[in-house]
């Protein structure tokens, strides 16, 4: 009896842990693909025979009509499979998008690129023979052997630590009519998927779901921590969801933005609006008007000793408010930190979700210079976001729409203010896949091992 006991012991452990608060990733978001939100009461038309056969929900996406799959996922169809409108029991209506996420990208290689695969810092065991196989001038498709060495996915495209793309069978739910947030309720991006590309693939946010000495205060930038873990089109896979974090390089070759005049439509993020490239007009780069604090002693965004990390700003809208001092320490700006895959890095101001404020005079140095949420509004374009170089690259870090919770983010009232109670360091999956589930049934069979012998 006692056995059986501590059998049923381990199972309810292994349920109750498999089911964490919420049912969902760290800060809410759509980490690992697949649907997320969703409408059970919806009524769904194609979109010619609804009100919305012109809107761009319905006429942008890439839909591969013709069945045409993966060159190097056989049985995976690429781009978008289908997209049609649903009306939920209140009236609302959506874009419903069905996508594999896998796209079609290709990519010829340049000297610059060949140059800069070739001096990864850690080139010699990143690479099968010490240097890429990729040749100059060659154009591969997305996916193809340039040889690199990685026990994660051993196909030679991405470099260690990132895990293969799959087929994410996502299917995603976008506001036809998008609504501003009300104001003091716009919901904080995710550690996940806050977009989607026009041919289906992730857009995610700034972050890699890590921090500083995992204790949640000072979290990275997935940009900087993740340099060399993206492949030559700027995007790798979590939990088998490819995404980019910034300009997707090879996207922006494939539909020709080129920066002769406003970007095209990139995407839409999950409140419904469009995300462009990075180009506001002909040669005029959208400008984020984020900024990073100056860590010199006597600077009001520093934290007194130079190179420290001693405090948060006290309001990341208003710097002006001063300095609070920070639950735990961060390395100084001279520190060497590592990333996940084992790359090295000086953690310069810039490295960290804390070291960035929002310069709210900066929108009047002209109309390419963006809000708080790296978007605005002029022209035919309406309300959109942009693709920018430097944080928080995406849409982001609040969104300017109204979330729904049809949508595959849901509302997430996250914001780090540097307490050290905020941070899930589970990490996007860049550099180690361990779900969740595989260590609930180890610890299960653990107990149903072990319970015997210790009776």
């Amino acid at each position: 009896s006692n056995d059986i006991m501590w059998k049923v012991f381990a199972l309810c452990v292994a349920l109750v842990v498999a089911q964490p608060p919420g049912g969902g990733p760290p800060g809410g978001g759509g980490g690992g693909g697949g649907t997320v939100g969703g409408c059970d009461d919806c009524d769904t038309a194609s979109c010619s025979s609804s009100d919305y056969a012109d809107d761009i929900r319905c006429t942008s996406w890439i839909i591969n009509s013709e069945g045409t799959m993966s060159a190097i996922f056989s049985s995976v169809e690429v781009n978008v499979q289908s997209v049609q409108v649903a009306t939920s029991s209140s009236g609302i209506d959506y874009a419903v998008v069905k996508a594999t996420g896998i796209p079609d990208y290709t990519f010829t290689m340049d000297q610059d690129t060949l140059d800069w695969l070739n001096a990864r810092p850690n080139a010699d065991t990143d690479f099968t023979g010490g240097a890429t196989t990729a040749t100059l001038g060659t154009t591969y498709d997305f996916g193809d052997d340039i040889g690199y060495d990685s026990s994660s996915c051993t196909k030679g495209w991405w470099p260690p630590g990132p895990v293969c793309p799959d087929d994410a069978a996502k299917e995603l739910y976008f506001p036809m009519n998008p609504t501003p947030a009300a104001d003091g309720e716009n919901c904080a991006t995710t550690r996940g998927q806050i977009g989607t590309l026009l041919n289906g693939v992730s857009v995610y946010d700034w972050s890699d779901a890590m921090s500083y000495n995992s204790e949640g205060v000072w979290e990275n930038l997935a940009i900087k921590f993740e340099k060399y873990d993206l492949d030559i089109c700027s995007g790798h896979a979590a939990n088998g969801d490819y995404h980019h974090h910034n300009i997707p390089n090879c996207f922006a070759a494939e539909i020709g933005d080129d920066g002769g005049a406003h970007s095209p439509l990139y995407g839409f993020a999950a409140d419904g609006y469009p995300i462009y490239g990075v180009h506001h007009a002909n040669g005029v780069r959208s400008q984020s008007c984020w900024k990073t604090r100056d860590y010199s002693a006597s600077s009001s965004t520093g934290c007194g000793t130079a190179g420290a990390r001693t405090c948060v700003l006290k309001d990341q809208y208003d710097a002006s408010k001063g300095t609070t001092e920070a639950a735990y320490d961060g390395p100084t700006t001279s520190t060497t930190v590592s990333s996940q895959s084992g790359n090295d890095f000086v953690a310069t101001s810039g490295f960290y979700f804390q070291d960035y404020y929002y310069d709210s005079d900066c929108t009047e140095s002209g109309d390419q210079y963006l809000d708080e949420h790296n978007g605005h509004s002029h022209g035919k374009y309406g309300y959109h976001y942009h693709f920018t170089d430097t944080f928080p690259y995406v849409p982001g870090p609040t969104f300017y729409g109204a979330l729904h919770d049809t949508g595959f983010v849901q509302c997430d009232t996250y914001y780090s203010d540097g307490s050290g109670d905020d941070g899930d360091d589970s990490g996007d999956g860049d550099a180690a896949n361990i779900s969740s589930l595989s260590l609930v049934l180890v610890f299960a069979v653990a107990l149903l091992t072990l319970a015997p012998a210790a009776l």
